[in-house]
């Protein structure tokens, strides 16, 4: 190996943590805010695990020599990640798919300090520890909407074959929302999250093969999970739409969605056993002989290539991300007006909440009201770019509340917001997002709205009361018409 080679390929691993360093933050912060106990366990057992099935490895490990290139499968898979990479940056900018890029390209660099065999065997450990990484809420953005609405469709559809008209797709995962707790493991994108941890976790333990037939098992385990999840939404807007039994519907969602998620986990594992070899436990391993280490030291081209495309992709990287975010053009004032039995006072906002609002390029206006024997505070932010906008959910938590029973309600008709319980305080929170045209509680839906070009002018509308707002309904309701009024005119 020439010194040259062994440059080009430190070279590339810096410039590649340089290129990646924004997903490398984003990670960080993200970890460190949301990483939960059940994370914990499920990350510490993965990797004791994985220590155990490689400790065979060590004197192979210990007496292998770096090739500070790369070569086949892992050339393959980095240079895929460095390219996908590049394009979310360009297009959605996603952080959680940029990270996921960023893991399997470094996972791909790796390849080149350990055997090829020991490599291998880490590559389903490594899915598991991504899997174990809590992106629980921004994969319900970026996944787990596009799939809500994939069923909700399927659903309409189902609904019209049967001669029943009159739901669209957002009325039909608004009732979904109000009859379903869409966090639970056994449905929705959690399922889908749950279910692939059990086809990793099943594939490592039993150590399948991994061939064309592993690939249409994993394939299966989506289907039947959506499948069976697509059922349990028509079951629940037939008991909400047409046999109007709500009560019936918040019981029986919990028991639908665990016999459908329990259903095909056994199904996909029933398949891998009747048509899957397992591989054995013991790889044999021998060390290389002086001819194999000669050849490992003569020069690679490849690490040239490597080195080229990453030096490439960074100044286009740069570009795409001192892109200036779009400010709203009727930004300049964020102050309401509400009726005048409504008393109201503007406040400060916080330090924490002027640097995340200067970062983020919102608009936000902060007002402290009474209205009847209803108080509390009021936050408006508005952003003609989804990044400007997250769940309020998050900023509650971040603030050391704890929320419980969160659950979606009609204020009106064609005005669905989103109640928060703020578990051991009096305090109950409520928020939507608005535009000109449009009401959604779902931030995901919010998100997608403007992904697919229908809508960019939004604010967000999010409501901290003193008291549960239920025990004055008059006054609740009569905040919340004032507020979507003003909301509307400020639009």
């Amino acid at each position: 190996m020439t010194k040259i080679q062994k440059i080009l390929s430190l070279l590339t691993i810096g410039i590649w943590v340089l290129y990646c360093i924004p997903s490398l933050l984003w990670l960080t912060e993200t970890l460190y805010r949301q990483y939960t106990l059940v994370n914990s366990i499920l990350l510490i057992s993965i990797t004791l695990g994985l220590i155990w099935k490689v400790k065979k490895d060590y004197t192979i490990l210990r007496e292998h020599r770096p090739s500070w290139t790369l070569q086949g499968f892992p050339l393959l898979l980095w240079v895929a990640s460095a390219i996908c990479y590049l394009i979310i940056s360009l297009t959605l900018n996603f952080n959680i798919l940029k990270c996921i890029f960023f893991l399997s390209g470094s996972y791909a660099l790796l390849s080149q300090f350990i055997p090829y065999a020991t490599w291998r065997k880490g590559f389903i450990p490594i899915i598991l520890i991504i899997l174990t990484l809590p992106f629980g809420s921004q994969l319900d953005i970026y996944l787990g909407f596009p799939l809500r609405l994939i069923s909700a469709q399927w659903v309409m559809q189902g609904l019209q074959a049967f001669g029943i008209h009159g739901l669209s797709d957002a009325t039909i995962i608004t009732i979904e929302n109000q009859s379903a707790e869409v966090s639970a493991s056994c449905s929705g994108l959690n399922g889908l999250w749950t279910g692939w941890l059990f086809f990793f976790f099943i594939s490592w333990l039993e150590n399948y093969s991994k061939n064309i037939k592993w690939i249409l098992a994993f394939i299966l385990l989506n289907v039947l999970l959506l499948s069976f999840n697509t059922s349990r939404i028509f079951i629940l807007v037939l008991l909400e739409t047409v046999m109007q039994q709500h009560e019936a519907a918040n019981t029986l969602h919990i028991p639908m969605g665990l016999i459908g998620f329990i259903s095909s986990c056994i199904l996909t594992w029933l398949f891998l056993k009747s048509n899957i070899a397992q591989q054995s436990s013991a790889l044999s391993y021998t060390l290389p002989s002086p001819q194999v280490h000669q050849l490992k030291t003569q020069f690679s081209y490849s690490v040239v290539l490597q080195f080229m495309l990453i030096s490439l992709l960074l100044p286009m990287d740069y570009l795409a991300n001192a892109r200036e975010p779009q400010v709203s053009a009727q930004a300049s004032s964020m102050v309401i007006q509400l009726d005048p039995s409504i008393s109201m006072n503007t406040c400060e906002l916080t330090a924490g909440e002027k640097i995340i609002f200067k970062k983020e390029q919102s608009t936000c206006y902060k007002f402290r009201f009474t209205s009847g024997e209803l108080s509390g505070s009021c936050l408006l932010v508005r952003s003609s770019d989804w990044h400007g906008h997250h769940p309020p959910d998050l900023c509650l938590q971040g603030n050391g509340f704890k929320i419980e029973k969160p659950e979606t309600k009609m204020a009106e008709k064609d005005f669905p917001i989103h109640l928060l319980d703020l578990k051991d305080t009096e305090q109950t929170s409520c928020y939507w997002f608005q535009s000109p045209d449009f009401i959604t509680q779902d931030h995901a839906e919010r998100v997608w709205t403007e992904v697919r070009g229908a809508e960019r002018n939004w604010i967000m509308v999010s409501i901290l009361f003193d008291a549960d707002p239920q025990q004055h309904n008059k006054d609740f309701k009569n905040i919340l018409t004032q507020i979507r009024k003003a909301v509307q005119h400020k639009l």
